[in-house]
């Protein structure tokens, strides 16, 4: 799990720094604190709401996450809703490299989470 958030924690911080204006950039001490907060909250998130998608990250299928209807995953809240719609702005003037290093992040995340839900359900039985 700490190898998880470090590695999100670095995410976040190069997102922070490319587009400081973002929501990501405004409000890293917050995200920072929300993860330092929550360590297994975020991987479960991640888990249950990423993971099943895992094909199109590792496809690295944008049309996927820009047109996916995020409402039946993660309901109607204002924040949620929010939040998702600055990702999607931020992802859009990101550069190619910037991308291509967001993509790196998060299938390395996924790798991780895996690992770390495989570890969960074996200890459970």
């Amino acid at each position: 799990m700490d190898v998880f958030n470090d590695n999100l924690i670095r995410l976040i911080k190069n997102l922070a720094k490319i587009v400081p204006d973002s929501v990501i950039g405004t409000n890293l001490d917050n995200l920072l604190k929300l993860l330092e907060m929550s360590q297994t909250k975020v991987i479960n998130g991640f888990i249950k709401y990423i993971l099943p998608h895992k094909v199109h990250i590792h496809n690295e299928n944008v049309d996927f996450f820009m047109k996916f209807d995020i409402e039946p995953v993660f309901g109607s809240d204002y924040w949620t809703m929010i939040i998702i719609n600055e990702i999607i702005k931020t992802w859009k003037i990101l550069n190619a490299k910037n991308k291509q290093m967001v993509f790196l992040y998060l299938k390395g995340l996924l790798s991780i989470a895996e690992n770390y839900d495989i570890d969960n359900k074996t200890k459970t039985i």
